[in-house]
């Protein structure tokens, strides 16, 4: 059994209403947890730069929303994975 992964689902769309929510779902989730962390400073010494992260993957999201771009929203996505943020 193939274990389905977020990127193959959303992979086969373009960029379309699917996509859009996956981003704007994301955005919206990063951004608690970057509440919830800074919420958490004091015990989560690594806090300042993981809110930085947070932020900057928060901006890259919201620009490949506004231009549409798929390979880079993908990309993030992918990063934001990797990173287990």
């Amino acid at each position: 059994e193939k274990t389905v992964g977020l990127m193959d689902l959303v992979g086969e769309y373009e960029f379309n209403d699917v996509y859009d929510d996956i981003i704007q779902y994301t955005i919206a989730l990063l951004n608690a947890k970057k509440m919830l962390i800074q919420a958490k400073a004091n015990v989560i010494k690594e806090s300042d730069r993981i809110v930085l992260l947070i932020d900057n993957y928060v901006t890259s999201l919201e620009q490949a929303f506004a231009d549409k771009n798929t390979t880079a929203a993908k990309a993030i996505l992918n990063q934001i994975m990797v990173e287990k943020i």
